[in-house]
């Protein structure tokens, strides 16, 4: 019989077997087992924000032992999860493993599982000779080695499920947290994961950054480059961090001077560089970058070069002669990388500083023909859009024959396409008139005036119109030039801002007489009319209005005709002409329905209803109002909506029906401050304070009179001016109060006088 022999020191009991077959393995015993604490240290005292994601993280881990923190490179994946594992390592008394997979990595190779899953065997005290060669062995042993164990594995930087796989637990006691740049719903489907998409800080986390890093002190010193810092980060905590980083670099230099350089977009990412790949925004992003397929780099290249702050899947389609599947199939290769993000339905959007990059890599394509399917595709879309709005009259497309496009078939679905891309179209304007394209802007302008103008998009219009008189002026192009200047009075006049109304339209008038276009000679007379009227030059707006009448006759043009019989009307009217008022309105309203023009019309049965209201003729003003109500509303005029309240409100207050006027004029006074439309608003208080005074209410009428007083004032309106202070004097006159009553009779005097209206007209006309 042989002898068995142990070399080396024993502890525990020692067995000698006869013989044994199979393979044995001996392990340490687990007295001297070694806990594994291999989290990286954190900065504590400078974590920020993010209370509901931690919330949300610990939430997700309740319900599934795998959560996913998934966003955007630089955006504190990483930070989030250590913070929460820090916080929470007392739950975990069999230790914590760590390892960043190197997922997204300045040498673009992800680590492989088997050399993971090395490291974590030997933390957990697996000899070198004990180790399995082959991975799926590795995996066995991980698992079974943890399996009773409640431990965190902290899987940082992962690129995909198959790298992540290998590496979960396979018991129900350990916790797993991975960060990752791509969604992983692999892990969501097969695993059970719960995901937790991490978003960038708001204004308020942002602020708390800076300031524990760099101070508030320093910050209150300079709110102004604070704020500029901020905006050019956009919330990004990466960027934050650079911004802060560099700032403490030179802690005697301002603040100022930073914000200045990181003002200007096309070096914005040079100053967000803090010397190491780590902390380069441009580095980081091109990690993600360089794991995308080529279909997939290109196709973002070519959404950062469009103009706007986001683009439908149906435009993004345009950026590709490829199938529509196949972009869309790119489009969740970018989602997935969190490179674009879905914000709504159908809807794709980039971080600020990830468009940045983009455009940087956009440098390197062929742009142009991509770019030039997207904004025929814009254009011909926003034609057909605005001729479902306006098939008929002076407001529909005038780009001729309208292609039909699926999806917008009534006005409610124009309304929506032209809503979501509105700020996409004022963006393409811009970006043509830049590269010095005349055409682009000059037809987005002419094709959007009106629907932009009736639905208050007063300041979008202003900037469209401006691009378009831009690019116009560069080409040397005088028609687009005029149509611009009129275009821009007419959104002026609207924003009362009457000066600068009266100047472009009298540009765009000598203009169209240089030229010879007498279309424009006509819209530009009428308008300016119109802002003669608001500023108390009834005899200048007489004659514009009644030139403008007889050159759309001459021109045979029933469009203008109608428009200019409708606002002339509307200024005899306020001169008490009221019978020529109404055989004006009366053949402007019959024009207009004989046109299909219905916001004309609106406007038209409104101002007629106002004039049957100081004929008083009840009757035959309540239809036509409660018409021009209804239709205002149909069609969403809502200035049209706020005349025609008031007008009603002057209607039941001469009828006795104070409760009625007094509803319908608050709600036209509601109107017209969402609007943002003072003239209006000043109407509805003018009238809402006569109502007041009807009902003995002295104190609410002056209140009213004085509101109408400040909107009046701070836009010129001479009109709404006197008739405030000519009722505050008769107020203060019935209260006794002798003094204020002369004052505002003076005022009201003043007011008056600086109009060519007489006085007794001006204060017969209480529905003008």
């Amino acid at each position: 019989m042989g002898s068995s022999r142990v070399n080396g020191s024993v502890q525990g009991t020692v067995v000698q077997a006869h013989s044994i077959t199979g393979d044995v393995h001996l392990h340490g015993g687990t007295g001297h087992r070694v806990t594994p604490r291999q989290l990286p240290a954190v900065a504590s005292h400078l974590f920020t924000g993010r209370q509901q994601e931690l919330l949300a993280l610990t939430s997700a881990l309740h319900g599934s032992r795998i959560a996913v923190i998934r966003g955007v490179g630089g955006v504190g994946k990483t930070w989030l999860a250590l913070q929460w594992a820090h916080r929470n390592a007392e739950q975990f008394p069999d230790g914590q493993l760590f390892v960043n997979l190197r997922g997204f990595s300045p040498d673009g190779r992800p680590s492989a599982p088997d050399t993971v899953l090395r490291g974590f065997l030997k933390a957990l005290q697996v000899s070198p000779s004990a180790m399995p060669d082959d991975l799926d062995a590795q995996a066995g042993l991980y698992r079974s080695l943890v399996a009773e164990r409640r431990m965190l594995v902290v899987l940082d930087n992962a690129a995909n499920v198959a790298q992540v796989k290998p590496l979960l637990p396979g018991g129900s006691k350990c916790t797993v947290v991975v960060t990752t740049r791509r969604d992983l719903g692999g892990l969501v489907t097969a695993h059970g994961a719960r995901s937790v998409p991490l978003d960038v800080f708001d204004e308020v986390s942002a602020l708390q950054l800076l300031a524990r890093r760099l101070g508030p002190g320093r910050l209150m010193a300079e709110p102004r480059a604070t704020k500029g810092l901020l905006r050019c980060s956009a919330g990004l905590p990466l960027a934050l961090g650079i911004v802060a980083a560099r700032a403490s670099t030179h802690p005697c230099f301002p603040l100022g001077l930073l914000a200045d350089e990181l003002c200007d977009t096309t070096t914005r990412l040079d100053g967000l560089d803090a010397g190491d790949t780590d902390s380069s925004l441009r580095a980081v992003l091109s990690w993600s970058h360089a794991g995308l397929s080529d279909d997939a780099a290109h196709l973002f290249g070519l959404l950062g070069a469009v103009p706007g702050p986001d683009i439908a899947l149906t435009s993004a389609f345009n950026l590709d002669t490829r199938p529509a599947s196949a972009t869309r199939m790119l489009l969740r290769e970018l989602e997935a990388a969190h490179l674009v993000q879905q914000h709504v339905p159908g809807r794709y959007r980039m971080h600020d500083l990830v468009r940045l990059y983009a455009k940087e890599q956009s440098a390197a394509l062929d742009r142009e023909p991509a770019l030039t399917r997207l904004f025929e595709h814009y254009v011909n879309t926003a034609a057909c859009a605005v001729h479902v709005h306006y098939p008929h009259g002076r407001h529909s497309s005038p780009l001729g024959d309208t292609r039909p496009v699926p999806g917008i078939s009534d006005p409610d679905t124009a309304t929506a396409w032209i809503e979501a891309e509105r700020l996409n179209l004022v963006a393409t304007a811009r970006f043509a008139a830049e590269v010095g394209c005349p055409v682009l802007p000059n037809r987005l302008s002419v094709t959007l005036w009106a629907y932009l103008l009736n639905h208050s998009h007063h300041h979008d219009a202003l900037a469209l119109h401006t691009y378009a008189l831009r690019a116009s002026w560069r080409a040397g192009d005088r028609a687009g030039e005029c149509r611009a200047f009129i275009n821009l009075g007419t959104v002026y006049e609207r924003l009362r801002r009457y000066a600068e109304a009266a100047d472009h339209l009298e540009e765009g008038l000598a203009l169209s007489r240089e030229i010879g276009d007498r279309t424009e000679e006509c819209r530009a007379l009428s308008n300016l009319g119109i802002v003669c009227w608001l500023t108390g030059d009834y005899a200048g707006a007489v004659e514009h209005l009644e030139a403008a009448l007889a050159l759309s006759r001459e021109l045979e043009d029933p469009d203008l005709e109608s428009y200019a019989l409708c606002k002339l009307g509307f200024v005899y009217r306020s001169l008490d002409r009221l019978d020529d008022a109404a055989s004006h309105l009366r053949a402007a309203l019959t024009m207009t329905r004989h046109l299909g023009d219905r916001v004309d019309e609106a406007f038209a049965l409104c101002d007629l209803g106002a004039c049957y209201v100081l004929m008083d003729r009840p009757d035959d003003a309540l239809p036509l109002l409660q018409r021009a109500l209804e239709l205002s509303r149909e069609i969403g005029e809502r200035a049209a909506e706020a005349l025609t309240l008031t007008f009603l409100g002057a209607l039941h207050r001469r009828t006795g029906h104070h409760r009625e006027a007094v509803e319908a004029l608050n709600t036209a006074a509601g109107v017209s401050r969402r609007l943002g439309d003072r003239c209006l608003e000043a109407k509805a208080f003018n009238e809402l304070g006569e109502v007041y005074t009807a009902m003995g209410d002295s104190v609410r009428a002056i209140g009213c009179h004085c509101f109408a007083i400040v909107h009046a004032m701070s836009i010129g309106d001479a009109y709404e001016l006197g008739r405030a202070h000519d009722r505050l004097a008769r107020e203060h006159q019935r209260c006794g109060a002798v003094k204020d009553a002369a004052h505002h009779r003076a005022e009201a005097a003043r007011a008056f006088g600086s109009m060519t209206l007489p006085l007794d007209s001006a204060r017969t006309s209480d529905a003008s």
